[in-house]
């Protein structure tokens, strides 16, 4: 093998190598932002609720195949609902991001929203699929 086929060989494992390497780091950073959104979320939630009508749940995430994640459940009494809001969909587009950087794939099962319920002063997800901060 001559000295060309063999440097032209390097150039392109040297590519390869390094396009697996800016893979992995999108990946990282995007989760790394995911866990700033999900702590803000956390932050900003408050779950003391006196009636069942306080309660909420706010769509997360994208499932591979569309749809939410999860629900986040939420008291409207001690929230900032205008900001929860906002920081679901920045959930949302960060997931969706991560999704097509893995190149996610899934079994498009519809994530059902919960029933919302109050237990010890606080609201609850009744269904056990989408238990309060499931995945943050």
């Amino acid at each position: 093998m001559t000295d060309k086929k063999v440097t032209i060989i390097a150039i392109i494992i040297g590519v390869i190598i390094g396009m697996g390497l800016v893979y992995k780091i999108k990946v990282v950073d995007t989760l790394s932002q995911l866990q700033v959104v999900a702590e803000k979320i956390k932050t900003n939630t408050s779950l003391a609720a006196t009636r069942v009508e306080d309660c909420r749940s706010l769509p997360m995430g994208e499932a591979p195949c569309g749809g939410p994640s999860f629900y986040h459940v939420y008291s409207t009494v001690g929230s900032n609902v205008e900001l929860l809001e906002e920081l679901a969909s920045e959930y949302q587009r960060l997931e969706k991001r991560l999704n097509y950087e893995e190149g996610a794939g899934g079994i498009c099962v519809i994530t059902p929203e919960p029933t919302l319920v109050i237990v010890d002063g606080n609201c609850a997800a009744l269904d056990p699929r989408s238990p309060h901060m499931r995945g943050l």
